[in-house]
């Protein structure tokens, strides 16, 4: 007993390495992502590889290098692309909403060809030691929709968007290319005072995925490329109450189911490389608010909107990673938000009689993290 006393002490005082402290890496760790690897380390054997890489790591470092080992920047990297849909999906719903002026109801009928650039930026922050992130980059949003009699609509689109992760506290980062074909239509009705808008929505996006991190303490530097393939499918319904003249009112509820499919993996060089078996992932919301539109001159007009999100599903993902040296543990990453205010603003100019400029800020806040961007569009209508 006094002999553990004096090893626990000098563990403590970083005298010894840690493989000299009991041979055991489970007792310096400090929340449930530094547990569950060390519960991994503590099943293999003294000569295993990482052991042996590990044994040389000052107690003072320990702690941390669990961290590193963790991997946890993979489940970051899985909250983010649970969510990506949402935002594309939210680009056409509100490109359709600032398409409904009082010029451009059911019976008018029009072709448009637009086009959309712009760039986004979202963090999430760290909980149970997990470390905050960050995803930011440009995207680029084409499509067609006309307007066909009867109030019907139909249109398809084409998005891409280079994204960047970072996980500076973890020296983790992450390139992401997603790219893919979305599908819409709908039917806009008189009713009473105004009219209600009723669409379907579905798109299909890959992403190619480039990942790296940094282990300090090993003097390794991990990487791996895989794919994903997420889809979702949402129904909006709106309803545009003409105030005046020109001046329109949208209350709306949005209902969408997002799925994701993760590629499995397997990191390169080094003993702490992790790999991962393919996974599913799936994620229902729903984004219910208002919508304004106020002219301001005869050529511009400005819009806003504010709304209340939630989330259902797998908001803190769990994954199965097992280590190249063996033993596997569960991590649970960063959680998403089960609930986030949502807010956009619209200035619109028209150039002329068949062509619409706009500039759009959006944001969404919560608890746990938050997104905002802003894009500018051209739309070419006959």
């Amino acid at each position: 007993m006094k002999h553990i006393r004096i090893t626990a002490l000098a563990f403590l005082l970083g005298l010894v390495p840690v493989s000299a402290a009991w041979g055991a890496f489970y007792d310096p760790a400090l929340n449930g992502s530094q547990r569950a690897v060390a519960a991994a380390l503590d099943g293999l054997n003294a000569s295993n590889p990482l052991r042996t890489a590990l044994a040389g790591v000052s107690p003072t470092d320990v702690a941390r290098t669990l961290k590193d080992l963790s991997g946890e920047a993979h489940a970051a990297l899985t909250a983010y692309l649970m969510d990506l849909g949402y935002d594309f999906d939210q680009r056409l719903s509100r490109r359709l909403s600032q398409a409904t002026a009082p010029e451009t109801l059911p019976e008018s009928g029009w072709r448009g060809f637009w086009l959309q650039g712009g760039g986004s930026v979202r963090t999430l922050k760290g909980h149970d030691g997990t470390a905050a992130s960050s995803l930011d980059g440009p995207s680029l949003n084409a499509g067609f929709d006309p307007r066909l009699g009867g109030g019907w609509l139909l249109g398809a689109a084409l998005h891409y968007a280079s994204r960047e992760m970072k996980v500076e506290e973890r020296q983790s980062y992450a390139r992401i290319a997603s790219y893919g074909p979305a599908l819409y239509g709908g039917k806009e009705t008189r009713l009473g005072g105004g009219t209600l808008r009723l669409v379907l929505r579905y798109a299909h996006t890959w992403h190619e995925l480039e990942f790296r991190r940094d282990i300090p303490a090993l003097k390794q530097n991990l990487s791996t490329f895989y794919g994903a393939r997420s889809q979702r499918l949402s129904l909006e319904g709106a309803y545009v109450l003409p105030l005046d003249s020109e001046l329109l009112l949208e209350p709306f509820l949005n209902l969408g189911r997002e799925r994701l499919a993760l590629d499995e993996f397997m990191e390169d060089n080094g003993s702490a490389a992790l790999s991962r078996e393919r996974e599913a992932r799936s994620l229902n919301t729903l984004l219910a608010g208002l919508r304004l539109q106020i002219p301001v001159g005869a050529n511009t007009r400005l819009g806003g909107e504010l709304g209340w999100r939630h989330l259902m599903g797998d908001l803190a993902p769990e994954s199965a990673l097992r280590l190249r040296a063996g033993g596997e543990f569960h991590l649970r990453g960063s959680r998403l938000d089960a609930h986030q205010a949502v807010l956009a603003l619209h200035w619109g100019l028209r150039l002329g009689s068949s062509l619409d400029f706009g500039l759009s800020y959006n944001a969404a806040v919560g608890s746990r993290g938050q997104s905002y961007g802003g894009e500018a569009s051209l739309t070419l209508k006959w």
